[in-house]
């Protein structure tokens, strides 16, 4: 791989680009993110902090840890979105395990509570998706597009050919 990599700085982008999407959602749209949401915010942040150390110090190790972290970003997306879909079952506290006797009173008290968070059993949707499963597509194509551009990165000599691997 070249000194001049762009995947890293492709992976900071679409981190920030993620992030700044997920904030303008909770702050201007009022859709508070559940426990799930925060983890998958984390790998965005681990993600572009590796991408800025990267820039700093070209280390390839740094490059697959940027690959690691948003492969587990698209393991905790795809536990996420089947959760909304009841797929798997919760092991996080995601969704809500009361039963169907919740007095007003105790609904009153958990949206006025400043540490509550959403459930997995009520996603919020944009164009009839699911914000998991956005998150997912988005990941997996990321991944994607990052990791063909790493493959052409590799495969390129520095004499100005590029060996073809089809």
């Amino acid at each position: 791989m070249n000194n001049n990599s762009r995947v890293p700085t492709i992976f900071l982008l679409l981190s920030t680009v993620a992030l700044i999407f997920a904030y303008v959602l909770e702050y201007f749209f009022n859709m508070l993110p559940c426990k799930l949401c925060i983890y998958e915010r984390i790998v965005y942040y681990i993600a572009g902090l590796l991408a800025v150390m990267y820039i700093l110090k070209n280390s390839k190790i740094l490059v697959y840890a940027i690959f690691f972290s948003y492969l587990i970003g698209a393991i905790i997306s795809f536990y996420h979105v089947g959760l909304e879909l009841r797929w798997f079952h919760d092991v996080f506290g995601c969704t809500e395990q009361t039963s169907g006797n919740v007095s007003v009173e105790e609904l009153r008290n958990n949206l006025l509570n400043p540490n509550y968070s959403p459930s997995c059993d009520r996603p919020h949707y944009v164009l009839g998706i699911s914000l998991a499963t956005w998150n997912l597509i988005y990941l997996i194509a990321a991944l994607f597009v990052s990791g063909r551009m790493y493959c052409r990165e590799r495969n390129y000599n520095g004499s100005g050919t590029h060996r073809s691997f089809y």
